[in-house]
């Protein structure tokens, strides 16, 4: 029994590097023993140095069989992961969550074989991919925004709240920053006015923010058009031309108009007003929105000075001015008499020294039939075209280029199948007609956001309306209202909400609404959506208490204008022009000699 001990004792001190003694429990032998004398070789996937995703695995394939007991790594990598065998001869580490974002890990692997075999110690290192956070979801959707809807933004990941930056005109509104969670902490943007938005086009909001690992989004930029809203019959807060509401007073002065004021105001981008005041063959200007009665202009254009209704320049002659238009820092005006021309200003008037650059029309030319304007109507300028109404000869004129030389012809005409036709309601052959889709009879005004079109077809009783823009003469319009369809033309014998009687000079929309002056119904119709189908009822009226009432300066509102009844901020008289900008709509109107500015509510 002694001799025995000490055999085993002797065995395991002298013999340890070997793989068994005599009478032991046949443990595993040694690489001289079985021969196999070389090291196992790794391959990785990745290979060490790349850049790996952040749940990325990595895949340690060996030239021979391996079990995951032989296997000792050690590392940051090691410290975030867990190594898995997925063959005999292969082992994946995975994360447990996720790598660190943007990191650098590095990754010790030790490794033997069956044999005993040692591999050489490798260590390797991994970029963590930095993965820009995505937006996925905008709220609204579309263009609208209303003026107490809130601008949600929900992104891919936890954001960096304190690396957030607003900016956009949008913004010009109070309003305040909310985070919440939707998937995960922090993932959600809610911006929310604190009283409302102001209504106008082309609120801008743009957001710039980072991940907690320091990543971007790209920039998200969103548009929208926060819309008017006006109860029926609403009062406006401001009269223009005159002292009070009640006045209908005419003179040649810095705050007052003369007889019959007509067509529509602009605004420019610095928030100056411009109102054409026909009689006194001006346009007033107004360094500021007017928030009383009674405003002096602050200086005029056509003419010599505020006080005078003529010009020394024959250039900066404006004959009867209806209609001014805005667009991308130029200014047209249309003269509708007279001379019958529009003046084309490549910058917005600063002062009354201002003449125009380009004029068109049958100025410095013969009026031969249909190359010269008839009855100029109104003009606007817009995405670099100008769009002019030439009302006897039935037609809209389309320039597809600003024009740089007086009396250039024009691109295309609406309303007629060639710019020699101009006959009313004309079909292919030039001859007058019943009314369709394509023609036109005595038109008075136009509106555009370039993509958009729409014509008031004066004497036809209705509004042409195109999705698109056209592109060539004679263009088949998309919808009609006020007509069931495009082939009759009724004079209506009562107003109603869908009906018009001689609509003219007055159309605008802010891409999303349509504000129309029904000049013979004393009123302003209204539709809150773009409309889509024939014959669609208006949804608020201004100027009246109902669709059925239809009197001028009909202040009690009992359907029948009163002899001596004065008008008042609620009435109007043969309206003639309409524009929005901001919270305030201006209303032209005319037999009152005025331009009220409605507040929207």
């Amino acid at each position: 029994m002694k001799v025995q001990f000490l055999k085993a004792t002797l065995c395991l001190a002298i013999v340890s590097s070997l793989y068994g003694c005599n009478g032991g429990s046949g443990g595993g032998k040694s690489p001289e023993e079985t021969g196999d004398i070389t090291a196992p070789s790794l391959t990785l996937i990745p290979a060490g140095g790349s850049t790996i995703e952040e749940g990325g695995r990595v895949l340690l394939t060996f030239d021979e069989p391996v079990e995951l007991g032989d296997i000792s790594l050690s590392g940051s990598m090691q410290e975030l992961g867990e190594l898995y065998q997925v063959s005999e001869d292969s082992l994946e580490l995975r994360p447990n969550d996720v790598w660190g974002e943007g990191e650098e890990l590095s990754l010790v692997i030790n490794a033997q074989d069956g044999a005993g075999n040692q591999m050489t110690e490798i260590t390797v290192k991994y970029q963590v991919e930095n993965i820009a956070p995505t937006v996925n979801s905008i709220f609204p959707q579309n263009i609208r925004l209303e003026k107490n809807d809130s601008f949600k933004l929900q992104f891919s990941e936890t954001m960096d709240t304190d690396s957030l930056q607003l900016s956009g005109i949008l913004l010009e509104d109070d309003y305040k920053v909310v985070w919440s969670a939707t998937a995960v902490e922090n993932d959600t943007l809610t911006v929310t006015p604190k009283e409302y938005w102001i209504a106008g086009q082309k609120r801008t909001i743009n957001v710039d923010v980072m991940d907690l690992a320091g990543n971007s989004i790209p920039t998200v930029n969103s548009s929208f058009t926060v819309p008017m809203y006006f109860e029926n019959f609403t009062p406006a807060s401001v009269v223009i031309g005159q002292d009070n509401f009640s006045d209908i007073d005419t003179g040649l002065s810095a705050k007052n108009l003369g007889g019959f004021p007509v067509g529509t105001s602009a605004v420019s981008s610095d928030g100056k007003l411009f109102i054409t005041d026909r009689e006194n063959h001006r346009v007033l200007v107004f360094n500021e929105i007017p928030s009383s009665n009674g405003t002096s202009a602050d200086f005029a254009i056509g003419v010599d000075s505020l006080d005078s209704s003529d010009s020394s320049d024959d250039r900066k002659t404006l004959q009867t001015p209806i209609q001014a238009s805005i667009n991308d820092g130029k200014l047209v005006v249309s003269q509708a008499e007279g001379e019958r021309r529009i003046s084309l200003y490549n910058q917005v008037p600063m002062d009354g020294t201002a003449a125009p650059e380009v004029v068109l029309g049958p100025w410095g030319k013969g009026d031969e039939g249909c190359d010269s304007f008839s009855t100029l109507a109104s003009a606007i300028i817009v995405d670099g075209k100008i769009i002019a109404v030439d009302e006897v000869n039935s037609r809209v004129l389309v320039w597809n280029s600003i024009p740089t030389e007086d009396n250039t012809i024009a691109s295309l005409a609406i309303g007629q199948p060639t710019l020699e036709s101009c006959a009313a309601n004309t079909d292919l052959d030039g001859n007058s007609g019943g009314p369709t889709a394509q023609n036109l009879a005595y038109p008075s005004a136009v509106w555009s956001d370039g993509d958009k079109l729409a014509i008031l077809d004066s004497e036809n009783n209705r509004i042409l309306l195109w999705n698109e823009f056209p592109t060539e003469n004679y263009a088949a319009a998309d919808v009609v209202l006020g007509q069931e369809n495009f082939r009759v033309a009724e004079w209506p014998d009562n107003a109603t909400e869908k009906d018009l009687l001689y609509p003219w000079l007055g159309i605008w929309s802010n891409g999303i609404q349509l504000f129309v002056t029904d000049t013979e119904n004393n009123r302003v119709l209204i539709w809150d959506q773009w409309p889509e189908e024939n014959y669609a009822a208006a949804d608020s009226v201004l100027g009246q208490s109902d669709f059925v009432k239809s009197a001028y300066n009909d202040s009690n509102q009992d359907g029948v204008y009163d002899t001596g009844e004065l008008p008042s901020a609620s009435t109007l008289g043969l309206p003639t022009g309409v524009f929005g900008y901001k919270d305030n709509l201006f209303v032209t109107d005319s037999m009152n000699n005025r331009i009220l500015v409605f507040k929207s509510q």
